[in-house]
């Protein structure tokens, strides 16, 4: 592997002192492009909801099933260069299917030596997406980067037992996100439902649900008899 040099990020978990690799990616990566699964189901790539069956998707894309024969391999850990990567990075598959031979597809050189989860993490940062721009300039929307150009692309990279531990300690972080995310959908919902409980329906005096020692009926008033309603205007 050709070496041009070492670097190491300024902030390391204790006991990781080595210098990180920098290297050019066609050392690290090899291109897929397996065909003739076309009993396979079709996948699609997509940069909000990553890969995915093509079945899943809102719309209805037409496509010649003649042609599937020469759609590539996609099996889980695979890396996919989609059209617009240079927007949104690189996706990974969980899947196995088969998708349009526009898209790159790649993997490790040597499997042993590298944490899937640490290179899924550094495919998705600004500054790998910054990268790619330099080797796209003057590529248009819809035209994908290719393994040849993506080959140029210098990555860093630390040892396999760092690179396990940065890929633990942000998924756990990933986790926690959505974890949150769901208690915050959950309150969501509650307050939908409590705006519709704890407030009188039309042309009710009193709401569904009361506290205890509540049971009076709501006053109805104007606002103008309650509130001092003013036009934004002030007196000189």
């Amino acid at each position: 592997m050709a070496k041009e040099e070492k670097k190491a990020p300024k902030l390391r978990f204790n006991g990781y002192t080595n210098d990180w690799e920098h290297v050019k990616s066609r050392y690290l990566f090899k291109n897929i492009s397996s065909k003739g699964f076309q009993n396979l189901p079709v996948l699609s790539v997509t940069q909000d909801k990553g890969v995915i069956y093509r079945d899943s998707l809102d719309i209805d894309i037409k496509y010649d099933s003649s042609t599937l024969k020469n759609y590539k391999l996609v099996q889980p850990g695979d890396f996919i260069i989609s059209l617009r990567s240079f927007q949104g990075g690189f996706e990974t598959s969980y899947l196995t299917g088969i998708t349009s031979p526009a898209y790159t597809i790649f993997n490790f050189i040597d499997n042993q030596s590298q944490n899937h989860m640490f290179w899924q993490y550094l495919f998705k940062r600004k500054n790998f997406i910054n990268s790619l721009k330099k080797v796209t300039f003057g590529i248009r929307d819809g035209k994908a980067i290719s393994f040849s150009q993506f080959g140029d692309v210098k990555v860093e990279y630390p040892d396999f037992d760092e690179q396990k531990h940065i890929a633990i300690t942000l998924n756990k972080i990933d986790d926690t996100i959505q974890l949150h995310e769901r208690k915050c959908e959950e309150l969501a919902l509650i307050k939908k439902a409590l705006l519709q409980k704890l407030f009188p329906k039309k042309d009710e005096i009193k709401p569904e649900v009361r506290y205890k020692n509540f049971s009076d009926a709501w006053e109805q008033r104007k606002l103008g008899e309650v509130a001092d309603v003013r036009d934004g205007t002030h007196d000189s």
